[in-house]
């Protein structure tokens, strides 16, 4: 992978780096890029949950240029100073071994109204609000939870977002709270504040798409020329039945001069198994995934690739990218990138 650092936005304001301080990949007009919310446990104390676990093991693995988070990675409420410390840094050491950059806007529970989390969580994690450049997009990080502004973009942040929209070119926003709660959704700070003028300067900004968490489900509405995404599933409890979005999962958005394709990815329907000298790749979903960062471990130097598309005993030629041949200690590590086809088996055998 190529490195830099983040581009410079066509407007001042803060800018948003990865909590795990991976340095951004080169930009390009082709891109992929993951979206999960609301990880948190069920209660304060707890180790992040194993279905956040799960979801950063399979995010390793797919490679995308860089994962948005929605926020609420850690429980927060009634915490001491010296637990939420340890939670955030609970997060950050799972974080830290994700190859990719992870970007995330806190939620109410990084915040939970108290300016203490508050410093805390931009000591370790970094700014509430910001933007980054990436492939002719401007991505825009806004905070729903500032301590003196829960559930209202309001004041500093409000005037920054104004200059953002108001730049040119296409954009996506992150952001915790949504502004289109799901159908039957009515509590209190459901939604972040002004709704309606947020939503009508997203339409006016440009921006394609809107990701959200806050709500434990995922849920897709229109609004406006904007598509709004809640990506709520992603380790805390549910917060509804399966038949209106209650399951665990993220969302792969595939950007490219074509267009942009959103892509719901189940937990656990990218599934892979490692062999000697290989891996056998199962994509369980409906959809077809990219996958840049398929890892295998020989104890030779590699040279060829065997790779194979199975589908009910059916087996033909599969088109990989064979790459970054890396010797480490006693091994060899080589990297695979392809595109798994849905309800097929992709077989790798590393040959020295």
């Amino acid at each position: 992978m190529i490195l830099t650092t983040f581009l410079a936005v066509a407007f001042s304001g803060p800018q948003m780096l990865p909590i795990n301080h991976v340095s951004m990949p080169a930009s390009q007009s082709s891109f992929t890029f993951l979206v999960m919310g609301d990880n948190r446990p069920i209660m304060g104390g707890l180790a992040p949950t194993k279905t956040f676990r799960e979801i950063l093991k399979e995010a390793a693995v797919i490679g995308p240029q860089f994962v948005l988070s929605t926020g609420d990675l850690v429980f927060g409420y009634g915490d001491t100073n010296r637990a939420y410390t340890a939670e955030c840094e609970a997060v950050k050491g799972l974080v830290n071994k994700l190859p990719v950059p992870f970007i995330n806007v806190p939620g109410n529970h990084e915040m939970a109204s108290n300016p203490s989390f508050e410093s805390i969580y931009h000591r370790l994690m970094g700014k509430s609000y910001g933007s980054f450049q990436y492939g002719g997009y401007t991505f825009l990080a806004v905070s729903t939870d500032e301590t003196d502004s829960t559930d209202v973009v309001s004041g500093n942040q409000m005037t920054w977002l104004q200059s953002a929209l108001s730049s040119a070119g296409p954009k996506f926003v992150w952001e915790h709270r949504p502004v289109f709660a799901r159908a039957g959704v009515t509590e209190k700070g459901a939604t972040i504040q002004p709704s309606e003028t947020l939503a009508s300067m997203y339409t006016n900004g440009q921006v394609q798409a809107v990701f959200e968490g806050h709500d434990h489900v995922n849920n897709v509405q229109d609004h406006g020329g904007v598509k709004y995404v809640i990506a709520g599933g992603s380790g805390a409890p549910l917060d509804a039945v399966p038949s209106v979005g209650g399951y665990f999962g993220y969302d792969l958005v595939e950007v490219s001069p074509n267009g942009i394709k959103y892509l719901f990815i189940p937990m656990d329907a990218l599934q892979v198994t490692h062999t000697k000298n290989g891996a056998i790749v199962g994509d369980y979903t409906k959809v077809n995934i990219p996958i840049n960062n398929l890892q295998i471990v020989t104890s030779f130097r590699p040279k060829t690739l065997v790779a194979l598309e199975d589908f009910k005993g059916k087996k033909k030629p599969l088109a990989v990218k064979f790459f970054h041949k890396k010797k480490i200690g006693h091994s060899w590590v080589s990297t695979v990138s392809f595109v798994a086809t849905h309800h097929h088996a992709d077989i790798f055998e590393v040959k020295g």
